[in-house]
């Protein structure tokens, strides 16, 4: 039998904190789904999950992982890399917006963007655009209107020239015209609406020097 300190040695520092019982071996028990070498082990006993329940399954796991140790910016890029494997495996993209599918990819998905004290910590996430790519255009749409409007409701500044263009490549759908996008022209009352959110953010673009504010 492995020992927890040789399969997951960095969740030490999260059950010294715990003194409950129960909540002790749940988070564990996260922690420990979490990880890579465990993860492998679950997906093969369970290939025949629907992908709407492995989904499920990890948008509660990054959820209860933010609210007991929210710093840790890998416990949720691996769970969106091991969500991307999932589905690359069963070659089961783009996923349609209107399936329960795709509304827990949703879900999982906005677990960080509307947890995270300040939004652009997603941009941290070598996973969250790949992550973005299993959607149809709807899917990726309505992503990026989560995002846009959680950082102006936020009133999240963001300061730099990367930063900005990390974020304009995740929203991408409310920007440019996208290779899937649907023929038929939008809603306008929704057009409209997106389109005031991206000027108001187009307002947080403020760099502490004014040479890079303008360059």
């Amino acid at each position: 039998m492995y020992k927890v300190s040789t399969l997951v040695p960095s969740i030490s520092p999260i059950l010294s904190r715990l003194s409950h019982l129960t909540l002790y071996w749940s988070v564990w028990c996260i922690l420990l789904l979490l990880s890579f070498s465990y993860h492998t082990i679950i997906m093969k006993g369970r290939a025949a999950m629907p992908l709407e329940d492995v989904v499920a399954l990890y948008a509660s796991l990054v959820n209860l992982a933010l609210k007991c140790y929210p710093n840790r910016l890998d416990y949720v890029d691996t769970a969106l890399l091991c969500t991307v494997e999932v589905f690359t495996k069963r070659e089961a993209t783009p996923v349609d917006s209107s399936s329960v599918t795709s509304r827990e990819l949703i879900r999982l998905q906005n677990v960080p963007v509307k947890t995270y004290e300040s939004t652009l910590d997603i941009l941290k996430l070598d996973n969250f655009p790949k992550a973005l790519e299993l959607h149809d255009y709807q899917g990726r749409k309505s992503l990026a209107v989560s995002v846009v409007g959680t950082v102006v409701n936020k009133s999240i500044s963001i300061p730099t020239a990367d930063e900005a263009d990390a974020l304009f490549k995740l929203l991408s759908p409310l920007v440019k015209d996208q290779a899937d996008q649907p023929a038929e022209p939008p809603d306008p009352d929704d057009f409209e609406e997106e389109q005031m959110m991206m000027a108001c953010l187009v307002d947080l673009f403020r760099a502490p020097e004014p040479d890079q504010q303008y360059m």
